[in-house]
């Protein structure tokens, strides 16, 4: 348990209106694919999904650090999307819903911002992700757990 290495890819706008993907490879979490981890936990499915295990700690202001992150912070999703570029390389959010992020289960190489302009097929730089790689996951929900702290986050 918390030993696997997924890629995480944040969505946001630039300011001329580019789609851009924030990536952050994420060490030590819990990487659970397919229907039987699952739907012990979460109930009936249609499709592949995910379940990602993220532990973290809280720094000395009572703001959350992603472990095996580099000490990357968290962020609420519009939190994050609405700071500065400088605030998004140095933190991670988990947003589904129409502005999705998403995670592939390996870790990625892939250096700096993504343009999803670069992509020319539809769906941009996820859909390309998606076309060649496995175990990629739209960001689909996250629960935050206090007592021994950790997020999961369902990926589909």
């Amino acid at each position: 348990m918390y030993s696997e290495t997924v890629t995480l890819f944040n969505r946001a706008r630039g300011g001329d209106g580019r789609l851009l993907w924030y990536p952050t490879v994420l060490t030590g979490v819990d990487f659970s694919v397919g229907s039987a981890a699952v739907v012990r936990q979460y109930g009936t499915v249609t499709g592949d999904r995910a379940m990602l295990g993220v532990r973290y700690s809280l720094d000395d202001d009572g703001e959350i650090i992603i472990a095996g992150s580099g000490g990357k912070k968290w962020l609420a999703p519009r939190a994050w999307r609405a700071s500065s570029d400088a605030i998004r390389r140095d933190s991670v959010t988990f947003g589904g819903g129409s502005e999705f992020d998403f995670f592939i289960g390996c870790r990625l190489a892939c250096g700096d911002v993504i343009e999803d302009g670069e992509f020319d097929e539809d769906g941009g730089f996820y859909s390309f992700c998606n076309r060649i790689r496995d175990d990629v996951f739209a960001v689909n929900s996250v629960s935050r757990f206090l007592l021994i702290p950790h997020l999961e986050i369902t990926g589909r």
